[in-house]
């Protein structure tokens, strides 16, 4: 009761401050999106308005009067992106403070991603649309089978050396032809038995021949292809420098084989070598186990209509702390400057509260995704029992009846989130009423029809169904300690299906824990979220047959990852299902029409109704976002999600902190 009583509290406390900020935030139709340029050249057409010169941050120009740097001009490309700013020009300095709860966060998700801005090309305001970015322009042929892109003249790496397309030949020609390097090619370069080719064009230009048509190819790459520094990473590489030495040098490092020490320097995995030259507004400079410092690229390739080089902020200080509780009471006390997670709609009423007092305000950015999906675990082995039910359709259709997903929605949500079975959204053109209705009822009488029509008609004296071998039946479910929600929403799960007869155990774990036990097949059921669900990214080929239903294989069917990795050498060989899931996902990919695409991405959705492969719960979500009063430039209503990399997507590199 008591637990009860406290969500009708935070409802009417949530209702109450909600209420004047729904109007403006969630009914808003137009766009706050940033106006971006592909040139000055293009920003004088546009506006009539010339950029005379460019002027840069005052901890550069003390660099340049000390000659440590060129001036400005000769660090910027020959037609640099001018992006327009939100509110107003910007001021230059100051510091950005961030907290996250583990390193994966700080240099992966923050650094490497959602304030990074060194892809190809960059997402529009709403996610849907590519935007020039690295890429200056590109061409596809009538046949969708060759794309032709040419990166800016003049981009330069963070140490000042140029990029060219020498660089991106580099990693296709002796990175990837290494198998110590690269022992399996990226997704969005297979397409089945065939690989994609890449031809050097000039300097700034390159071509990828494809074997099969692909409409949504951009797409395919955009966050994957791999940009390297040659000048830097060729001294780790066995072709310029003997591999005795080589060896030498990863042991001395701490690293068995030279590969891993080469991939280290690169910052293959989570961007910790300071020394390794980058692209992105924000350079590590230094890490330790509680803190990460990034400081401003004086090469970066943006300006403002004004002539500024971007970005405005001078450095980045991202705090690693123990858990969620901590990032909130450091919003609070106002020692954070921009926080765009590990906070929960139920965090909502303490941090309005305290606006005043902490000198922030806090915006509520709607997700684009599925923000609490159950993902089922089809190649668990470690009980022959629960690996039945977890592949029969009736007993997951049995799950998903149990859920109130009303009640869910109102507790954490506000009802602002949508209820719904893992569906597309509403405004996709895929979506159809039937995908977000089924099995999503709130029906636990039907429910405990199905569990008894497939033999789980007996139960124990506490009310709970017993298994055909005479033990209680029970399932586990793993939760990311990370995303409070998920674990309050875990323990209404408990409840529901106690119901019906089931034992839920609850597993709390970190972030990358669950991530090795999803990896290593160790769970039954894990509840995370799904960014890729807006057409057309669940029909990127690079993403793979079940990305549209959860992330990737490795969710819901770990083995069958790895047979399809090993060529069926290992791992379980995935159902016929599956199969037609990978033949409409590559029939929808290489289709010139939109109308056919369309009608392959509904046959995918069509086949998860049938499996239910994984459980919806909450979809398009609205999180707290907090942000100083003084950090300006900022969106107030942003689609927010790890596939376009919010914020991203608001143009980081335009928020000033204002003095």
């Amino acid at each position: 009761m008591c637990r009860i009583f406290r969500f009708i509290i935070l409802y009417l406390v949530i209702f109450s401050l909600l209420v004047g900020v729904i109007p403006t935030v969630f009914a808003q139709k137009e766009s706050q999106g940033v106006k971006v340029y592909n040139s000055p050249a293009e920003y004088q057409k546009a506006t009539g308005r010339k950029i005379s010169r460019y002027s840069e941050s005052p901890m550069l120009t003390e660099l340049v009067k000390a000659k440590k740097l060129p001036p400005v001009e000769e660090r910027l490309p020959k037609n640099p992106v001018v992006v327009e700013p939100l509110e107003e020009i910007g001021q230059y300095g100051g510091t950005c403070y961030i907290a996250v709860t583990g390193r994966h966060y700080a240099l992966l998700s923050y650094l490497g991603g959602r304030i990074a801005d060194m892809d190809l090309f960059q997402y529009d305001f709403s996610g849907t649309r590519l935007l020039p970015n690295l890429v200056e322009r590109w061409k596809v042929s009538r046949d969708a089978k060759t794309y032709t892109i040419r990166f800016r003249e003049g981009l330069k790496w963070s140490d000042g050396e140029p990029f060219t397309t020498d660089d991106v030949m580099f990693w296709y020609k002796e990175v990837l032809t290494s198998k110590e390097l690269s022992p399996t090619l990226p997704g969005w370069m297979r397409m089945g038995d065939k690989v994609v080719e890449i031809n050097q064009i000039d300097k700034y230009t390159i071509e990828f021949k494809l074997p099969n048509p692909n409409g949504v190819f951009l797409y395919n790459i955009q966050g994957s292809f791999p940009l390297l520094p040659k000048h830097y990473l060729k001294q780790f590489h066995p072709n310029y420098t003997p591999i005795d030495k080589l060896n030498d040098m990863a042991k001395k490092a701490g690293f068995e084989a030279w590969h891993q020490y080469f991939w280290d320097r690169a910052n293959g995995t989570y961007y910790t070598n300071p020394d390794c030259p980058v692209l992105r507004m924000w350079k590590v400079v230094s890490i330790t186990p509680s803190r990460v410092v990034a400081e401003r690229n004086p090469y970066y390739w943006k300006v403002d209509t004004e002539g500024n080089q971007l970005p405005y902020i001078d450095k980045i200080v991202i705090d690693i702390v123990s858990n969620a509780e901590v990032v909130k009471m450091k919003a609070m006390a106002g020692e954070l400057t921009l926080q765009t997670f590990h906070f929960s709609l139920a965090d909502y009423p303490l941090l309005k509260e305290g606006e005043k007092k902490g000198g922030y305000r806090v915006m509520l950015w709607p997700s684009t995704g599925a923000d609490a999906v159950l993902m089922i675990n089809h190649t668990y082995n470690e009980d022959p029992v629960i690996a039945k039910l977890l592949n029969d359709p009736r007993f997951k259709r049995a799950l998903s009846l149990a859920i109130n997903r009303d009640e869910i929605n109102q507790l954490y949500a506000l009802g602002l989130a949508r209820a719904t079975q893992y569906s597309p959204s509403t405004t996709d053109p895929v979506y159809e009423k039937r995908y977000s209705e089924a099995y999503a009822k709130f029906d636990p009488v039907s429910a405990n029809k199905l569990l008894d029509s497939i033999g789980l008609g007996k139960r124990d004296k506490d009310g709970f169904r017993l298994r055909p071998d005479g033990k209680r039946l029970s399932l586990s479910i793993l939760v990311a300690t990370d995303w409070p929600m998920h674990s309050d929403i875990c323990e209404m799960l408990r409840k529901y299906w106690k119901d019906i007869g089931i034992d839920l155990i609850i597993q709390p774990t970190s972030f990358e824990l669950r991530s090795q036990r999803v990896a290593a097949n160790a769970h039954q059921i894990v509840i995370w979220k799904i960014d890729v669900l807006f057409y057309p990214h669940y029909i990127n080929l690079a993403r793979g047959a079940m990305s549209a239903f959860s992330e990737a294989p490795d969710a819901v069917g770990p083995l069958w990852r790895d047979w399809e990795l090993s060529g069926g050498k290992s791992g379980v060989k995935h159902p016929d299902d599956w199969f037609k899931v990978k033949e409409y996902l590559e029939k929808a990919a290489a289709s010139s029409s939109e109308k056919e695409r369309v009608l392959y991405a509904k046959k995918m959705w069509d086949l998860y109704i049938k499996n239910l492969w994984s459980i919806g719960v909450l979809q398009q979500l609205p999180i707290p976002i907090v942000a100083k009063d003084n950090l300006r430039n900022v969106p107030n209503n942003l689609p927010n999600s790890w596939t376009i990399r919010t914020p991203v997507n608001g143009s980081v590199e335009q928020f000033f902190i204002k003095q």
